[in-house]
């Protein structure tokens, strides 16, 4: 992955930067909890501070050709959602202020 956004993206002016959103996390597996700890620890600030909890209700969201936030706007995976988008926005708009 590092590689295609080197190739393709780094040297271009609009190019605010990348980051990485673990997603389908059981907090309950400890499994799960460990590999979003090693994915943490090699990729450090890359990795976005949230992660998108695994929740029967995006399966059922995509089975019935709805936007998660329409389907279910109360379960976990929305919230979770929201919270990436919002670190997302707010990290672009910083490192955008900063090139300007």
């Amino acid at each position: 992955m590092e590689g295609l956004i080197k190739s393709y993206c780094r040297e271009r002016t609009d190019f605010l930067g990348s980051a990485y959103i673990i997603n389908c996390v059981s907090s309950d597996k400890i499994l799960s909890r460990d590999v979003v700890e090693v994915l943490r620890s090699r990729l450090g600030e890359r990795v976005v501070p949230f992660v998108i909890h695994q929740d029967e209700a995006v399966r059922e969201a995509l089975a019935s050709d709805q936007l998660l936030a329409n389907y279910d706007p109360h379960c976990e995976a929305t919230y979770d959602v929201a919270s990436c988008a919002q670190w997302v926005s707010d990290h672009m708009l910083r490192r955008h202020s900063a090139k300007v």
